[in-house]
Protein backbone atom coordinates (compact mmCIF):
# COMPACT_ATOMS: atom_id res chain seq x y z
CA UNK A 1 0.00 0.00 0.00
CA UNK A 2 2.71 2.48 0.98
CA UNK A 3 4.22 1.40 -2.44
CA UNK A 4 1.10 1.96 -4.45
CA UNK A 5 1.10 5.53 -2.62
CA UNK A 6 4.67 6.38 -3.52
CA UNK A 7 3.90 5.59 -6.98
CA UNK A 8 1.17 7.11 -7.87
CA UNK A 9 2.00 10.48 -6.29
CA UNK A 10 5.62 10.09 -8.50
CA UNK A 11 2.95 10.13 -11.71
CA UNK A 12 1.17 13.02 -10.52
CA UNK A 13 4.25 14.55 -10.35
CA UNK A 14 5.91 13.85 -13.18
CA UNK A 15 2.48 14.31 -15.64
CA UNK A 16 0.21 16.82 -13.63
CA UNK A 17 -1.46 18.10 -16.64
CA UNK A 18 -2.82 14.55 -17.26
CA UNK A 19 -3.73 13.60 -14.00
CA UNK A 20 -5.80 17.56 -13.99
CA UNK A 21 -7.52 16.88 -16.92
CA UNK A 22 -8.43 13.43 -15.87
CA UNK A 23 -9.53 14.00 -12.22
CA UNK A 24 -11.44 17.07 -14.03
CA UNK A 25 -13.53 15.28 -16.44
CA UNK A 26 -14.62 12.91 -13.22
CA UNK A 27 -16.12 15.47 -11.85
CA UNK A 28 -17.39 17.05 -15.01
CA UNK A 29 -19.10 14.04 -16.54
CA UNK A 30 -21.67 13.17 -13.60
CA UNK A 31 -22.74 16.76 -13.62
CA UNK A 32 -23.13 16.81 -17.59
CA UNK A 33 -25.36 13.86 -17.06
CA UNK A 34 -27.23 14.77 -14.74
CA UNK A 35 -27.93 18.20 -16.13
CA UNK A 36 -26.73 19.97 -12.76
CA UNK A 37 -23.96 22.39 -14.25
CA UNK A 38 -25.07 25.69 -15.92
CA UNK A 39 -25.17 26.13 -19.18
CA UNK A 40 -21.80 26.72 -20.51
CA UNK A 41 -20.02 26.32 -17.13
CA UNK A 42 -18.34 23.07 -18.87
CA UNK A 43 -16.57 25.26 -20.88
CA UNK A 44 -14.98 27.67 -18.66
CA UNK A 45 -14.23 24.74 -16.46
CA UNK A 46 -12.20 23.02 -19.12
CA UNK A 47 -10.80 26.60 -19.74
CA UNK A 48 -9.26 26.96 -16.25
CA UNK A 49 -8.28 23.36 -15.81
CA UNK A 50 -6.15 24.09 -19.62
CA UNK A 51 -4.69 27.46 -18.22
CA UNK A 52 -3.69 25.26 -15.72
CA UNK A 53 -1.87 23.10 -17.69
CA UNK A 54 -0.11 25.56 -19.11
CA UNK A 55 0.93 26.82 -15.84
CA UNK A 56 2.52 23.43 -14.64
CA UNK A 57 4.42 22.74 -18.58
CA UNK A 58 6.50 25.71 -17.06
CA UNK A 59 7.84 23.93 -14.05
CA UNK A 60 7.58 20.46 -15.65
CA UNK A 61 9.54 17.45 -13.49
CA UNK A 62 11.83 15.95 -16.56
CA UNK A 63 11.13 12.04 -16.34
CA UNK A 64 10.97 9.20 -17.34
CA UNK A 65 7.61 6.35 -16.57
CA UNK A 66 7.47 2.91 -18.20
CA UNK A 67 6.24 4.12 -21.71
CA UNK A 68 6.02 7.47 -21.20
CA UNK A 69 8.45 10.71 -20.89
CA UNK A 70 8.04 14.38 -19.54
CA UNK A 71 11.61 15.47 -20.66
CA UNK A 72 12.60 18.15 -23.33
CA UNK A 73 10.15 18.97 -25.99
CA UNK A 74 7.47 17.36 -24.51
CA UNK A 75 7.43 20.67 -21.94
CA UNK A 76 7.10 22.95 -24.21
CA UNK A 77 4.58 20.94 -26.61
CA UNK A 78 2.11 20.37 -23.95
CA UNK A 79 2.52 24.46 -23.36
CA UNK A 80 1.49 25.18 -26.74
CA UNK A 81 -1.52 22.70 -26.83
CA UNK A 82 -2.99 23.77 -23.41
CA UNK A 83 -2.92 27.96 -24.65
CA UNK A 84 -4.49 27.01 -28.16
CA UNK A 85 -6.82 24.61 -26.65
CA UNK A 86 -8.22 28.02 -24.38
CA UNK A 87 -7.94 30.03 -27.48
CA UNK A 88 -10.59 27.42 -29.39
CA UNK A 89 -13.11 26.83 -26.12
CA UNK A 90 -12.93 30.73 -25.67
CA UNK A 91 -13.86 32.00 -29.05
CA UNK A 92 -16.03 28.99 -29.33
CA UNK A 93 -19.78 30.28 -29.22
CA UNK A 94 -21.67 27.36 -29.93
CA UNK A 95 -19.73 24.59 -28.09
CA UNK A 96 -22.49 22.41 -26.01
CA UNK A 97 -21.61 20.29 -23.05
CA UNK A 98 -21.12 17.20 -24.30
CA UNK A 99 -18.61 18.57 -27.31
CA UNK A 100 -16.64 20.54 -24.91
CA UNK A 101 -16.42 17.28 -22.64
CA UNK A 102 -15.54 15.29 -25.09
CA UNK A 103 -12.55 17.65 -26.40
CA UNK A 104 -11.69 17.20 -22.81
CA UNK A 105 -10.60 13.46 -23.67
CA UNK A 106 -8.61 15.09 -26.64
CA UNK A 107 -6.82 17.15 -24.60
CA UNK A 108 -5.96 14.12 -22.44
CA UNK A 109 -4.99 11.96 -25.71
CA UNK A 110 -2.35 15.10 -27.06
CA UNK A 111 -0.79 14.96 -23.50
CA UNK A 112 0.08 11.42 -24.34
CA UNK A 113 1.19 11.57 -27.64
CA UNK A 114 3.54 13.94 -27.32
CA UNK A 115 4.75 12.14 -23.68
CA UNK A 116 4.91 8.51 -25.65
CA UNK A 117 8.01 6.54 -26.31
CA UNK A 118 6.43 3.64 -27.67
CA UNK A 119 4.68 3.25 -31.12
CA UNK A 120 1.78 0.75 -29.76
CA UNK A 121 1.06 3.82 -27.00
CA UNK A 122 1.56 6.23 -29.86
CA UNK A 123 -1.29 4.11 -31.83
CA UNK A 124 -3.59 4.16 -28.69
CA UNK A 125 -3.48 8.45 -28.28
CA UNK A 126 -3.47 9.08 -31.48
CA UNK A 127 -7.13 6.77 -31.52
CA UNK A 128 -8.23 8.46 -28.90
CA UNK A 129 -7.80 11.81 -30.26
CA UNK A 130 -9.55 10.89 -33.34
CA UNK A 131 -12.80 9.09 -31.69
CA UNK A 132 -12.92 12.61 -29.60
CA UNK A 133 -12.97 14.63 -33.35
CA UNK A 134 -15.42 12.04 -34.78
CA UNK A 135 -17.76 12.52 -31.51
CA UNK A 136 -17.54 16.15 -31.70
CA UNK A 137 -18.27 16.92 -35.32
CA UNK A 138 -21.04 14.00 -34.90
CA UNK A 139 -22.99 15.44 -31.72
CA UNK A 140 -24.19 17.85 -34.35
CA UNK A 141 -27.57 16.70 -35.71
CA UNK A 142 -27.49 17.84 -39.34
CA UNK A 143 -26.83 15.34 -42.11
CA UNK A 144 -23.74 17.84 -43.23
CA UNK A 145 -22.09 16.97 -39.99
CA UNK A 146 -23.05 12.86 -40.29
CA UNK A 147 -21.32 12.81 -43.85
CA UNK A 148 -18.40 14.88 -42.73
CA UNK A 149 -18.09 12.60 -39.80
CA UNK A 150 -18.39 9.27 -42.01
CA UNK A 151 -15.40 11.05 -44.63
CA UNK A 152 -13.28 12.10 -41.51
CA UNK A 153 -13.90 8.12 -40.26
CA UNK A 154 -12.99 6.70 -43.53
CA UNK A 155 -9.38 9.42 -43.37
CA UNK A 156 -8.99 7.92 -40.14
CA UNK A 157 -9.41 4.29 -41.11
CA UNK A 158 -6.38 4.64 -43.97
CA UNK A 159 -4.60 6.95 -41.35
CA UNK A 160 -4.61 3.99 -38.71
CA UNK A 161 -3.78 1.32 -41.03
CA UNK A 162 -0.52 2.81 -42.11
CA UNK A 163 0.47 3.98 -38.72
CA UNK A 164 -0.35 -0.08 -37.60
CA UNK A 165 1.52 -1.31 -40.44
CA UNK A 166 4.68 0.98 -39.69
CA UNK A 167 4.85 0.27 -36.04
CA UNK A 168 4.30 -3.43 -37.09
CA UNK A 169 7.05 -3.34 -39.11
CA UNK A 170 9.22 -1.59 -35.99
CA UNK A 171 8.44 -4.58 -33.39
CA UNK A 172 9.56 -7.41 -36.15
CA UNK A 173 12.62 -5.38 -36.94
CA UNK A 174 13.90 -4.32 -33.69
CA UNK A 175 11.80 -6.59 -31.03
CA UNK A 176 10.69 -3.59 -29.63
CA UNK A 177 8.63 -1.00 -29.88
CA UNK A 178 10.54 1.37 -28.05
CA UNK A 179 11.20 4.64 -29.61
CA UNK A 180 14.89 4.40 -29.00
CA UNK A 181 15.33 1.75 -31.37
CA UNK A 182 15.26 1.81 -35.04
CA UNK A 183 15.65 -1.15 -37.94
CA UNK A 184 19.31 -1.28 -39.15
CA UNK A 185 17.94 -3.11 -42.58
CA UNK A 186 17.22 -1.08 -45.14
CA UNK A 187 13.64 -2.05 -46.37
CA UNK A 188 12.62 -2.54 -42.50
CA UNK A 189 13.55 1.71 -42.33
CA UNK A 190 12.12 2.50 -45.50
CA UNK A 191 8.65 0.49 -44.69
CA UNK A 192 8.92 2.23 -40.91
CA UNK A 193 9.44 5.88 -42.18
CA UNK A 194 7.39 5.90 -44.85
CA UNK A 195 4.13 4.24 -43.30
CA UNK A 196 4.08 6.55 -39.77
CA UNK A 197 4.81 10.09 -41.94
CA UNK A 198 2.26 8.61 -44.32
CA UNK A 199 0.05 8.43 -41.42
CA UNK A 200 0.72 11.51 -39.81
CA UNK A 201 0.62 13.37 -43.00
CA UNK A 202 -3.14 12.15 -43.27
CA UNK A 203 -3.85 13.14 -40.34
CA UNK A 204 -2.25 17.20 -40.82
CA UNK A 205 -4.95 16.93 -43.98
CA UNK A 206 -1.50 17.75 -46.69
CA UNK A 207 -1.54 16.50 -50.32
CA UNK A 208 -2.18 13.87 -51.63
CA UNK A 209 -3.97 13.09 -48.22
CA UNK A 210 -5.92 15.88 -48.35
CA UNK A 211 -9.15 14.31 -50.03
CA UNK A 212 -11.31 14.25 -46.87
CA UNK A 213 -10.47 18.16 -45.81
CA UNK A 214 -12.72 20.38 -47.33
CA UNK A 215 -16.11 18.10 -47.03
CA UNK A 216 -15.18 17.69 -43.41
CA UNK A 217 -14.49 21.78 -42.80
CA UNK A 218 -17.69 22.98 -44.66
CA UNK A 219 -19.97 20.06 -43.06
CA UNK A 220 -19.20 20.68 -39.17
CA UNK A 221 -20.58 22.94 -37.31
CA UNK A 222 -18.37 26.19 -35.84
CA UNK A 223 -16.62 24.60 -33.36
CA UNK A 224 -15.77 21.43 -34.31
CA UNK A 225 -14.15 23.04 -37.86
CA UNK A 226 -12.25 25.70 -35.13
CA UNK A 227 -11.18 22.42 -33.14
CA UNK A 228 -10.20 20.76 -36.18
CA UNK A 229 -8.35 23.06 -38.11
CA UNK A 230 -6.19 25.13 -34.53
CA UNK A 231 -6.25 22.46 -32.01
CA UNK A 232 -5.98 19.41 -33.92
CA UNK A 233 -3.55 20.81 -36.63
CA UNK A 234 -1.19 22.36 -34.01
CA UNK A 235 -1.35 18.54 -31.82
CA UNK A 236 -0.59 17.06 -35.38
CA UNK A 237 2.25 19.04 -36.52
CA UNK A 238 3.93 19.20 -32.81
CA UNK A 239 3.90 15.54 -32.75
CA UNK A 240 4.83 15.51 -36.81
CA UNK A 241 7.72 17.43 -35.24
CA UNK A 242 8.57 15.21 -32.51
CA UNK A 243 8.25 12.16 -34.69
CA UNK A 244 10.47 13.15 -37.44
CA UNK A 245 13.15 14.56 -35.53
CA UNK A 246 13.13 12.25 -32.84
CA UNK A 247 12.23 8.45 -33.04
CA UNK A 248 12.66 8.72 -36.91
CA UNK A 249 15.42 10.80 -37.20
CA UNK A 250 17.66 7.93 -38.34
CA UNK A 251 15.11 7.61 -41.31
CA UNK A 252 15.57 11.00 -42.39
CA UNK A 253 16.80 9.52 -45.84
CA UNK A 254 13.68 7.84 -46.31
CA UNK A 255 11.07 10.06 -45.38
CA UNK A 256 13.46 13.07 -46.58
CA UNK A 257 12.23 12.69 -49.80
CA UNK A 258 8.22 12.10 -48.73
CA UNK A 259 8.32 15.22 -46.92
CA UNK A 260 9.52 17.14 -49.76
CA UNK A 261 6.95 15.29 -52.49
CA UNK A 262 4.11 16.30 -49.76
CA UNK A 263 5.19 20.08 -49.36
CA UNK A 264 5.55 20.52 -53.32
CA UNK A 265 2.01 18.83 -54.06
CA UNK A 266 -0.08 20.63 -50.61
CA UNK A 267 1.26 23.76 -51.64
CA UNK A 268 -0.05 23.35 -55.40
CA UNK A 269 -3.27 21.70 -54.68
CA UNK A 270 -4.53 23.80 -52.01
CA UNK A 271 -3.10 26.94 -53.79
CA UNK A 272 -4.74 26.07 -56.77
CA UNK A 273 -7.77 24.15 -55.68
CA UNK A 274 -8.61 27.23 -53.52
CA UNK A 275 -8.94 29.55 -56.68
CA UNK A 276 -12.76 28.05 -57.69
CA UNK A 277 -14.43 27.80 -54.19
CA UNK A 278 -17.30 30.04 -53.52
CA UNK A 279 -17.63 28.57 -49.82
CA UNK A 280 -15.76 30.19 -47.29
CA UNK A 281 -14.95 27.57 -45.17
CA UNK A 282 -14.05 25.46 -48.49
CA UNK A 283 -11.24 28.05 -49.04
CA UNK A 284 -9.69 27.98 -45.81
CA UNK A 285 -10.08 24.10 -46.30
CA UNK A 286 -7.71 24.34 -49.19
CA UNK A 287 -5.82 27.13 -47.62
CA UNK A 288 -4.89 25.05 -44.86
CA UNK A 289 -3.78 22.15 -47.10
CA UNK A 290 -1.39 24.85 -48.55
CA UNK A 291 -0.20 26.12 -45.63
CA UNK A 292 0.32 22.39 -44.54
CA UNK A 293 2.32 22.18 -47.27
CA UNK A 294 4.54 25.06 -46.09
CA UNK A 295 4.87 23.97 -42.86
CA UNK A 296 6.34 20.54 -44.11
CA UNK A 297 8.52 22.46 -46.43
CA UNK A 298 10.36 23.98 -43.45
CA UNK A 299 10.79 20.09 -41.66
CA UNK A 300 12.26 19.18 -44.86
CA UNK A 301 15.22 21.25 -44.69
CA UNK A 302 16.13 18.57 -41.88
CA UNK A 303 17.68 21.07 -39.53
CA UNK A 304 17.43 23.10 -36.34
CA UNK A 305 16.81 26.34 -38.10
CA UNK A 306 13.73 24.72 -40.42
CA UNK A 307 12.01 23.49 -37.42
CA UNK A 308 12.50 26.94 -35.64
CA UNK A 309 10.53 28.63 -38.58
CA UNK A 310 8.11 25.57 -38.62
CA UNK A 311 7.06 26.45 -35.35
CA UNK A 312 6.79 30.05 -35.40
CA UNK A 313 4.44 29.65 -38.91
CA UNK A 314 2.26 26.88 -36.82
CA UNK A 315 1.37 29.25 -34.30
CA UNK A 316 0.71 32.43 -36.09
CA UNK A 317 -0.92 30.23 -38.61
CA UNK A 318 -3.46 29.03 -36.49
CA UNK A 319 -4.16 31.42 -34.56
CA UNK A 320 -4.87 34.03 -37.10
CA UNK A 321 -6.86 31.41 -38.77
CA UNK A 322 -9.12 30.66 -35.19
CA UNK A 323 -9.77 33.92 -35.13
CA UNK A 324 -11.04 34.53 -38.24
CA UNK A 325 -13.16 31.55 -37.94
CA UNK A 326 -14.67 33.28 -35.06
CA UNK A 327 -15.79 36.02 -37.31
CA UNK A 328 -17.97 33.86 -39.67
CA UNK A 329 -19.68 32.38 -36.79
CA UNK A 330 -22.27 34.76 -35.79
CA UNK A 331 -26.06 34.23 -33.65
CA UNK A 332 -28.63 35.39 -36.37
CA UNK A 333 -26.61 33.12 -39.33
CA UNK A 334 -22.99 32.24 -40.39
CA UNK A 335 -21.49 33.54 -43.12
CA UNK A 336 -21.25 30.72 -45.29
CA UNK A 337 -20.93 31.99 -49.36
CA UNK A 338 -18.12 34.47 -50.36
CA UNK A 339 -20.66 36.86 -51.11
CA UNK A 340 -22.01 36.79 -47.19
CA UNK A 341 -18.44 38.16 -46.29
CA UNK A 342 -19.99 41.78 -46.93
CA UNK A 343 -22.16 40.89 -43.75
CA UNK A 344 -19.11 41.69 -41.69
CA UNK A 345 -19.78 45.61 -42.88
CA UNK A 346 -22.22 46.16 -40.13
CA UNK A 347 -19.65 45.75 -37.48
CA UNK A 348 -17.05 48.34 -36.73
CA UNK A 349 -14.39 46.29 -35.94
CA UNK A 350 -15.11 42.89 -37.70
CA UNK A 351 -14.68 43.74 -41.17
CA UNK A 352 -11.56 45.63 -40.40
CA UNK A 353 -9.92 42.89 -38.35
CA UNK A 354 -11.17 39.95 -40.83
CA UNK A 355 -8.96 42.36 -43.63
CA UNK A 356 -6.18 42.23 -41.36
CA UNK A 357 -6.33 38.34 -40.95
CA UNK A 358 -6.73 37.80 -44.81
CA UNK A 359 -3.86 40.08 -45.68
CA UNK A 360 -1.57 38.40 -43.22
CA UNK A 361 -2.33 35.12 -44.15
CA UNK A 362 -2.06 36.27 -48.21
CA UNK A 363 1.59 37.38 -46.80
CA UNK A 364 1.47 41.16 -47.40
CA UNK A 365 4.22 42.72 -46.01
CA UNK A 366 4.77 43.99 -43.09
CA UNK A 367 1.99 41.34 -41.10
CA UNK A 368 3.21 38.19 -39.43
CA UNK A 369 2.11 36.22 -41.89
CA UNK A 370 4.76 37.91 -44.83
CA UNK A 371 7.86 37.47 -42.60
CA UNK A 372 6.93 33.98 -41.30
CA UNK A 373 6.75 32.99 -45.39
CA UNK A 374 9.95 35.08 -46.47
CA UNK A 375 11.47 32.82 -43.68
CA UNK A 376 10.29 29.74 -44.82
CA UNK A 377 11.70 30.57 -48.34
CA UNK A 378 14.98 31.94 -47.12
CA UNK A 379 15.70 28.70 -45.32
CA UNK A 380 14.49 26.39 -48.33
CA UNK A 381 17.06 28.61 -50.90
CA UNK A 382 19.94 28.23 -47.97
CA UNK A 383 18.95 24.52 -47.81
CA UNK A 384 19.47 24.82 -51.90
CA UNK A 385 15.86 23.36 -52.09
CA UNK A 386 15.58 25.34 -55.11
CA UNK A 387 12.31 23.73 -56.98
CA UNK A 388 10.43 23.79 -53.56
CA UNK A 389 11.31 27.67 -53.08
CA UNK A 390 10.33 28.23 -56.79
CA UNK A 391 6.38 26.63 -55.65
CA UNK A 392 6.55 28.60 -52.13
CA UNK A 393 6.98 32.27 -54.00
CA UNK A 394 4.99 30.74 -57.39
CA UNK A 395 1.84 29.89 -55.04
CA UNK A 396 2.24 32.48 -52.59
CA UNK A 397 1.92 35.34 -55.24
CA UNK A 398 -1.47 33.11 -56.25
CA UNK A 399 -2.92 32.93 -53.29
CA UNK A 400 -2.96 36.37 -52.65
CA UNK A 401 -5.36 36.11 -55.76
CA UNK A 402 -8.54 34.48 -53.30
CA UNK A 403 -7.42 36.02 -50.37
CA UNK A 404 -7.57 39.70 -51.89
CA UNK A 405 -10.41 38.65 -53.41
CA UNK A 406 -12.25 37.77 -50.16
CA UNK A 407 -11.70 41.19 -48.91
CA UNK A 408 -12.87 42.63 -52.42
CA UNK A 409 -16.32 41.00 -51.47
CA UNK A 410 -16.40 41.92 -47.66
CA UNK A 411 -15.75 46.08 -48.80
CA UNK A 412 -17.69 46.05 -51.93
CA UNK A 413 -20.40 43.97 -52.61
CA UNK A 414 -23.92 44.35 -51.71
CA UNK A 415 -25.32 41.42 -49.66
CA UNK A 416 -27.51 38.94 -50.92
CA UNK A 417 -29.83 38.73 -48.07
CA UNK A 418 -30.04 41.55 -45.79
CA UNK A 419 -28.97 39.75 -42.71
CA UNK A 420 -28.25 41.49 -39.21
CA UNK A 421 -24.38 41.03 -38.18
CA UNK A 422 -23.01 41.00 -34.52
CA UNK A 423 -19.27 41.57 -34.51
CA UNK A 424 -17.79 38.92 -31.89
CA UNK A 425 -15.01 41.86 -30.74
CA UNK A 426 -15.32 45.45 -30.09
CA UNK A 427 -13.39 47.76 -28.35
CA UNK A 428 -9.96 46.00 -26.08
CA UNK A 429 -11.27 42.45 -27.74
CA UNK A 430 -10.38 43.80 -31.28
CA UNK A 431 -7.13 45.14 -30.21
CA UNK A 432 -6.40 41.78 -28.41
CA UNK A 433 -7.55 39.61 -31.28
CA UNK A 434 -5.30 41.64 -33.91
CA UNK A 435 -2.16 40.59 -31.72
CA UNK A 436 -1.30 37.92 -34.15
CA UNK A 437 -1.19 39.41 -37.19
CA UNK A 438 1.01 42.62 -35.82
CA UNK A 439 3.26 40.45 -32.83
CA UNK A 440 6.27 39.39 -35.47
CA UNK A 441 6.87 43.39 -36.59
CA UNK A 442 6.59 44.60 -33.30
CA UNK A 443 8.12 41.86 -31.07
CA UNK A 444 10.60 39.50 -33.50
CA UNK A 445 13.08 38.81 -30.78
CA UNK A 446 10.61 37.24 -28.05
CA UNK A 447 8.82 35.16 -30.51
CA UNK A 448 12.25 34.01 -32.16
CA UNK A 449 13.86 32.99 -28.54
CA UNK A 450 10.71 30.92 -27.57
CA UNK A 451 11.09 29.03 -30.93
CA UNK A 452 14.57 28.32 -30.70
CA UNK A 453 13.83 27.18 -27.01
CA UNK A 454 11.50 24.63 -28.18
CA UNK A 455 13.62 23.28 -31.09
CA UNK A 456 16.56 22.90 -28.93
CA UNK A 457 15.02 20.31 -26.17
CA UNK A 458 14.31 18.58 -29.35
CA UNK A 459 17.51 18.92 -31.37
CA UNK A 460 20.45 19.15 -29.13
Amino acid sequence: MIQLSYTTSYIIQAFPQEALVLCSLLVIMPLVTLGTIPEGGVRWALMLVATACAGLSAYAYPTELWLITSAGFTAYAKLWVSLFYVLVLFLAKDAGDKSCTISGFALIAVFLLVSSKDWFLFFMCLELLTLSSYCVIALSPTRRSLESVLKYFSAGAVSTCFLLLGATLAYMACGSASFDVFPDEYYPALGVSVFIFASLALKAGSAPFHYWVADVYEGSPAFATSFLAVFVKVSTFLVIVRVLFGPLSDGAPFWGSAIQVCAGVSMLVGCFGALFQKRVKRILAYSSVSNAGFLLSALACGNFSGVEIALVYLGFYCASLAIFLRLLDVDSSPVTYVSDLSRLRASESSAPLAALALFSMAGIPPLTGFWIKFFVLKELIDSSFFILATIAALTSVVSSFYYVGLVRSMYFETPALSVPYAGPFSGLGSAVAAAPFLAYPLAPDLIQDGAHLMARSLLI
